[in-house]
């Protein structure tokens, strides 16, 4: 049986989130929080699993996006590729800079979930989304 994995939330946007530093072990409690979160102006979050991996998260009511990457900071850096029923630029928030997302990158909320329950589980990317390296 394999060990329980963890991560631990980050708002990128609101650094008073009294929720920043939370470990998540279950994936339903992550998503309600996201699920909390999810309509407030589109902002980018963070969460780095004990598995040496990380998802930068974009959030909003419109659209969302998923960057995976190694927390040591070295490549490969991959992004979801959304299943083109978005096309338009979304664009969201870090530290009140806005950062923009090409639509080919933008995802439902609804595959971001399902991402970020892979992610919780293993600390891997999501294998029924193609990734793009960057």
């Amino acid at each position: 049986m394999s060990q329980q994995k963890t991560v631990r939330f980050m708002d990128l946007e609101n650094a008073s989130n009294p929720q920043n530093g939370k470990s998540f072990a279950d994936p339903r409690e992550l998503e309600r929080l996201l699920e909390s979160l999810q309509n407030r102006t589109p902002f980018i979050i963070k969460l780095e699993s004990d598995a040496g991996y990380k998802l930068t998260l974009g959030l909003g009511p419109d659209a969302a996006f998923a960057q995976h990457s190694p927390l040591n900071g070295y490549p490969p850096y991959l992004v979801a590729l959304g299943d083109g029923s978005i096309s338009e630029t979304h664009v969201f928030l870090i530290s009140g800079t806005p950062t923009e997302i090409e639509g080919k990158h933008c995802l439902s909320f609804e595959m971001l979930k399902q991402i970020c329950q892979h992610f919780i589980e293993t600390g891997n990317p999501f294998p029924n989304v193609e990734w793009e390296e960057i």
